[in-house]
C-alpha cells in the first residue's frame, strides 16, 4: 500500500473518529420533534446525509445551537443559545444544543423556579446534592430551559452552584412574565451562603428604588420567610406578616394553604405563587382590584 493510501485512509479514519465523538461528546445534547427558528441564522447547509454528529461539527466555534433535518438534509446554525431562539414542534427536526451552564451575559443561572406546580421552591432550593445543570445525566426537559412559556414545563431548575456557593460578587433575583423580566433586585454576594445574601443591607439595585432604605422591612426581609402553622411566605419582602397589616414588594406563598389568602382575595389552589407590586413602591394584598401581580417565574442569577 502507498504512502498516499494510508495517509488517505489515517485521515478518513480520524474524521470518523472526530464525527462519532461529537455525538458521544457530552459538550452538545440533542431534542428531536423541535425545530429552532431565528431571523439571522448563521449557516444553513445541506449534507447528503444529515446526522446529529455532522451539524454539532458545525456549531464548534461561534455557534451555540443549530437544528438539523434527516429528511431535508439540512443543518442550520445559530449564534443564540438553545433557550433565546424560538421554538415550533416538528418531527422532521431535531435541535443540537450545548451541554452547558445557562448563561446571559456575565450572568449565571443558578436557580429558575415556576409557578403553580405543586412543587416547593425553598425545599428544592434547599436539596443539596440535587442538581439539572448541564453536563447532567438526568434528562432535564428541553421546555425548562426556557424562560417564556412555550410549552409546557413542571420542573424548577437547580444548579450545583447551591451546594459550593463561594460568595459571589453580585446575586440577581428576577420576575419573569412570559419570557419578560417585570421586576429584579441586584444583591451584593460577597462573603454570603445560599440564603444569607437576601438582605436588606446587601440591596445593591433594584427595580423598587426605595427598597434598599424603607425603614418599614427591618425585621420582614428574609430569604426563609414566614413559616408560622402551615403559612409557608418564603423570600417575603413585607412589612408585616399580618392579614390587616398587609403590604408588600415581594412573597412567594410555598404552600397551597395560607391563613391570610382570603382577605387577600387569592386563590391557592396550587403554588409557589409569587407575587410582587408592579409599583415603585408596596402593593396592598386586600385592595380591590388587587394592586399586586402574579410572575410565572422567577429566576436566580450569580455573577
Amino acid at each position: 500500500m502507498s504512502e498516499l493510501s494510508c495517509c488517505v485512509i489515517c485521515l478518513v479514519l480520524t474524521s470518523f473518529t472526530f464525527v462519532a465523538s461529537v455525538v458521544k461528546s457530552p459538550f452538545f445534547k440533542v431534542a428531536c420533534g423541535y425545530k429552532m427558528i431565528g431571523e439571522t441564522p448563521l449557516k444553513i447547509l445541506t449534507f447528503r446525509n444529515m446526522t446529529p454528529a455532522l451539524c454539532a461539527m458545525q456549531c464548534l466555534d461561534d455557534c451555540n445551537s443549530a437544528t438539523y433535518s434527516e429528511r431535508y438534509q439540512t443543518c442550520t446554525t445559530f449564534r443564540e443559545s438553545l433557550y433565546e431562539l424560538p421554538w415550533t414542534k416538528d418531527q422532521d427536526w431535531c435541535m443540537v444544543y450545548r451541554n452547558e451552564p445557562i448563561r446571559s451575559a456575565a450572568w449565571t443561572l443558578v436557580f429558575k423556579a415556576q409557578s403553580r406546580i405543586n412543587v416547593s421552591f425553598y425545599n428544592m432550593w434547599e436539596m443539596t446534592g440535587y442538581q439539572d445543570d448541564p453536563p447532567s445525566t438526568v434528562d432535564f426537559p428541553v421546555e425548562c430551559f426556557r424562560f417564556d412559556k412555550w410549552g409546557s414545563c413542571t420542573r424548577h431548575y437547580r444548579s450545583s452552584v447551591l451546594d459550593n456557593w463561594l460568595g459571589y460578587g453580585q446575586v440577581k433575583v428576577a420576575f419573569l412574565n412570559n419570557g419578560h423580566e417585570v421586576a429584579f433586585m441586584i444583591f451584593s454576594g460577597v462573603s454570603t451562603n445560599r440564603q444569607s445574601w437576601f438582605n436588606q443591607t446587601r440591596v445593591a439595585t433594584s427595580w423598587w428604588t426605595s427598597l434598599w432604605n424603607d425603614t418599614s422591612l427591618t425585621n420582614y426581609f428574609t430569604f426563609t420567610g414566614f413559616t408560622s402553622g402551615s403559612n409557608r411566605r418564603r423570600m417575603s419582602i413585607v412589612s408585616a406578616n399580618s392579614c390587616h397589616i398587609n403590604l408588600m414588594y415581594f412573597m412567594v406563598l410555598d404552600t397551597d394553604y395560607d391563613e391570610c389568602s382570603s382577605n387577600w382575595s387569592l386563590p391557592l389552589s396550587s403554588y409557589p405563587v409569587f407575587l410582587y407590586s408592579p409599583m415603585n413602591y408596596q402593593a396592598k394584598l386586600s385592595s380591590q382590584p388587587p394592586e399586586y401581580r402574579e410572575a410565572d417565574t422567577m429566576v436566580i442569577w450569580v455573577m
